[in-house]
């Protein structure tokens, strides 16, 4: 169940243009987290997505730490 979107609904962009193999890039969010939350489910989900393709080229889920 999709509990918070962080940064825009419509993603953020990384970087325009080409990106050459192996870039990478690191963005940092922070969120409150609310009360009747269970740390022990929460997990952050990201995808990289061509704009322009609508692909996605890549998904990382990784669980909450806090």
């Amino acid at each position: 169940m999709l509990r918070k979107v962080i940064g825009s609904p419509f993603g953020d962009a990384l970087k325009t243009g080409t990106m050459a193999a192996g870039f990478t890039t690191e963005k940092h969010y922070y969120i409150t987290p609310v009360s009747k939350w269970k740390p022990q489910n929460l997990h952050c989900v990201v995808w990289v997505m061509n704009n322009d393709t609508k692909e996605v080229l890549q998904t990382v889920d990784s669980k909450f730490s806090f």
